[in-house]
């Protein structure tokens, strides 16, 4: 029996040593918006993607540079929030971004992204009233390759409150686009939600899947969807 306890023992060991020595990797996840006034980039530490988002905690420490036309930016980390780094900064259309990341891991990244044309949202507008059954939404359209929309709830009409999301790719259809939103995206009814569309250029650049890194032109309404 003591050799058996032995055995585990020395197995736990290296089993232990192997984890400290398997090499971390640092992520990087940076989605810019023109609707607001502040930027922000995540940068964390993991094994590998399969690991749990909630074993993450953030990587202090990093250095983070936006260069946009000649000048180099420092981002600013977020003490309350360790790992998120924030810039007070307003998009520019069709400019080009790029984002330096210095690891205190060792690993320096560079990102790339194309802020993408100006548009419009036309429908809804800040404070509308949408029925259910009759859900759209309609935007200028100068080009750009995607649309996406970000429907969004805090929800506190039940026991225990909690935060909504659904994201839905728009396909522009004229200089002047519209597009339905189906009313099973939308998880409380008689409630306020934020629209958000957004339009990209650049979809994410980065060397490998761990990295990602967005420029979106965006505008945003909050409304109130009836049944």
């Amino acid at each position: 029996m003591r050799k058996f306890w032995l055995a585990l023992g020395i197995a736990l060991v290296s089993c232990e040593q192997a984890e400290e020595e398997k090499p971390r990797l640092t992520t990087v996840f940076a989605y810019f918006y023109s609707h607001q006034d502040t930027q922000s980039v995540f940068v964390d530490t993991l094994y590998n993607l399969d690991e749990p988002v909630g074993d993450t905690q953030g990587l202090s420490g990093a250095r983070v540079n936006l260069h946009i036309e000649g000048l180099s930016i420092p981002f600013k980390e977020d003490t309350a929030r360790p790992g998120r780094y924030i810039l007070p900064l307003k998009i520019i259309p069709e400019t080009d971004y790029r984002l330096t990341v210095e690891s205190p891991l060792g690993m320096a990244t560079e990102l790339l992204s194309r802020s993408p044309k100006e548009f419009h949202l036309l429908y809804p507008q800040e404070g509308d009233t949408m029925a259910l059954e009759s859900l759209y939404v309609s935007w200028t359209d100068p080009g750009n390759p995607v649309y996406l929309l970000r429907l969004y709830t805090e929800d506190t009409l039940r026991d225990t409150p909690y935060t909504y999301e659904a994201i839905l790719p728009l396909f522009p259809n004229g200089d002047t686009s519209t597009s339905p939103i189906p009313a099973f995206l939308i998880d409380t009814v008689n409630y306020w939600y934020d629209f958000t569309i957004a339009g990209a250029d650049t979809i994410s650049s980065g060397s490998d899947r761990y990295h990602d890194f967005v420029v979106f032109w965006s505008e945003k309404a909050r409304v109130f969807i009836k049944k």
